[in-house]
């Protein structure tokens, strides 16, 4: 997986019924820090990127998150 520009991110449509589920999952970066980001829009229709603390982020690359580990019990 490599870092890409945010802005060919996959970001679905806005869908008004559905305005405040989590459209889509990543990791971004804006140079230095890597932070779990979402993409989500407000009731309005407002697009936008959030850390996963809940702030708006500007990133400027995406990448998808990875696969996690096999779950193996111990």
């Amino acid at each position: 997986m490599n870092w890409q520009p945010i802005e060919t991110a996959p970001i679905p449509e806005f869908i008004p019924d559905k305005w405040y589920s989590i459209s889509f999952r990543c990791l971004v970066s804006s140079g230095s820090d890597v932070t779990m980001a979402t993409y989500s829009y407000t009731q309005k229709g407002k697009g936008r990127w959030q850390s996963s603390l809940g702030y708006n982020i500007n990133p400027t690359y995406w990448m998808p998150l990875p696969t996690p580990p096999d779950r193996k019990l111990i």
